[in-house]
């Protein structure tokens, strides 16, 4: 069995969920993201979190959706208003060094609207919209 973490980054809570190659969440902790600690504190609190999901298992990579703005492609989180204090954070970097295995970052929107679209009620469909009302506002086309 393959298995993947998927991390949901927000403004409020930070979830870490244990998923197999079908998308299928076998396990998943969620605590609050307390940024007002700073963007370390969050941080340690993440890799706790996927090192409780992860014992003992082989764990193929880690894809995170976290708000915008984000530079996905450095894997940097840039500024984002319900994080303060997250300038320029590389994300990706600190967890790939930590845990030793590729890290993937996309805005949480897309994320999820990608999500809907591959295994959600958007199966099927030529085109999907997704809108989430959260901490902050964000869509996917």
């Amino acid at each position: 069995m393959s298995l993947r973490i998927g991390i949901d980054l927000g403004g409020t809570n930070v979830r870490v969920g244990l998923v197999d190659e079908k998308g299928t969440i076998l396990d998943i902790i969620q605590e609050p993201t307390e940024a007002y600690k700073g963007h370390i504190k969050t941080i340690n609190k993440m890799k706790q979190m996927i090192e409780r999901l992860i014992e003992g298992k082989k764990v193929k990579g880690i894809g995170i959706g976290a708000p915008g703005p984000l530079d996905f492609k450095k894997g940097v989180i840039l500024s984002p208003p319900n994080l303060p204090g997250w300038d320029g954070i590389p994300l990706v970097k600190i967890l790939e060094e930590h845990f030793k295995i590729n890290v993937y970052l996309n805005n949480d929107a897309n994320a999820a609207g990608l999500a809907e679209a591959i295994v959600g009620s958007g199966v099927g469909y030529e085109s999907v919209y997704y809108m989430t009302v959260s901490t902050g506002i964000g869509g996917a086309l």
